[in-house]
Parts: structure tokens; sequence; C-alpha cells
């Protein structure tokens, strides 16, 4: 069996448990509003970029072939499956305006994200252009780049918390932890061959997930008991 193929392999079974890992990072969050048997300040915008970058993902994994369209197709499933999870989840304990918020905002989303990507599948699809699909696959990869981004990122919403009260008490550590791992590997997955859509945000994914793991390091020794915010607060940042 070819070396690079079983690296190739390894490498991508290890991206998609840490992409698991990173779908399920809110699980703690989802725990303390079913405590509180209330959302209070906590936000549901987390997934909603979840449901974008897995759902233009897991469109673009159909004009894949091979190991990479596997791993991208179940991670992306997986994510998908359980944005969803979360946002009915969040829209149970929410209040009343809340919940039609919430609700609205999901529908408007999967509508606009299925007129999006439908299309693009169906032309590529059913015409069997070798040109149709390689024009989708560019436009779907492009999307993915700027929705895969606003994932990586969120947890950055912190950083003005943690500057002004010079505390990490509450930073998701271990999400920032699977930022960095996930676009560590999966950079090294899509170098060679080289998919510059899975390629490109991930290296910047690495890039976003070490400079939170600094971040961290900066203001772990200054953390203090008198500086720590509210959790519920604080916590809402973190979604």
């Amino acid at each position: 069996m070819d070396l690079w193929f079983v690296a190739e392999l390894v490498l991508g079974i290890l991206g998609n448990l840490i992409s698991t890992f990173l779908f399920l990072s809110p699980i703690p969050t989802c725990k303390e509003i079913h405590k509180k048997r209330s959302v209070g300040k906590f936000s549901p915008i987390p997934y909603f970029a979840m449901v974008l970058s897995c759902g233009v993902w897991l469109a673009y994994g159909l004009f894949l072939n091979g190991t990479t369209r596997i791993l991208v197709l179940t991670t992306n499933t997986t994510g998908l499956s359980l944005s969803f999870i979360y946002i009915i989840f969040f829209a149970y304990y929410a209040e009343n305006k809340k919940r039609k918020q919430v609700l609205i905002f999901t529908t408007i989303e999967v509508v606009i994200l299925v007129s999006i990507v439908a299309p693009i599948i169906l032309k590529c699809f059913i015409l069997s252009h070798d040109h149709k699909k390689k024009r989708g696959a560019t436009t779907l990869g492009s999307l993915g780049i700027v929705a895969n981004l606003f994932l990586y990122a969120s947890p950055l919403s912190l950083v003005k918390d943690v500057i002004e009260t010079r505390s990490v008490e509450y930073w998701p550590i271990s999400t920032s932890l699977a930022s960095f791992a996930s676009g560590l590997v999966w950079t090294v997955y899509a170098s060679y061959p080289m998919n510059a859509f899975i390629l490109i945000p991930n290296i910047l994914g690495c890039l976003l997930g070490l400079i939170q793991l600094i971040i961290y390091a900066k203001f772990k020794n200054t953390t203090k008991d008198t500086d720590r915010v509210d959790p519920n607060e604080q916590t809402t940042q973190t979604l």
C-alpha cells in the first residue's frame, strides 16, 4: 500500500475526529442552559454559523472524489446535524420572543442556503458538463472559505473582555486548542495533492487558533479571583 495514501487517510480521520470535537464544544453551554432552564444571555449566533459552514462544505463535498469526498461529507453531515439540535435546544428554552426570532432566522438562513446551493448542484449534476462542475466547485469552495473563517474566528469575541478584566477564567481553551489542531491537520492534509479551498481557510484557522492560544498564555498568570466576571455573561460570548 502506498505510504502517502496511508498518511493521507490517517490525517483525514484525525481531522474528522478533531472537527467533531469542535462541533461538540457547545455541549457544556447546553448543560448550563438546561440547569438554569433558561437561555439567559446566551447567543445562538455560533449555531447559525455552524449551519452555514457545514451546509456549504457538505455541498462542496459532492464535487470531490475518493477519500476526501467521504471525509468532507461525513464530518459536515455530523456538524450540520448537531447545529440543528443546538438550535432546537436553544429555542426550547428561549422566551417566546427570542424563540420566534431564532426560528425565523433559522428558516431564512436555510432558505438562503438552499437557494444558493441547490441550483448549483442541480445544474452541475443534471447537465453533467465538466466546466459546469468546475465552476460550481469553485463557487462553493469560495463560500466555504468565508464560512469557515467565521467559525474559526468566533472565540476571538472574548478578546475585549480578557484585556479589560485581565482574566482568562472563562476562556474556551478547549475550543481554541481544537481550532488550532483542526486547522493544522487539515492544512497538512490539503497540501498534497493541494486543494486550495480546504487549504486556505485551514491555514488561516490554524493562525487564528494560535493567536487565541497566545492570548490565553499571556493572561493566564494574571487571572485572579477578583477578576472573575459573571460566568453566564462570559459564557454567552464564548458560544
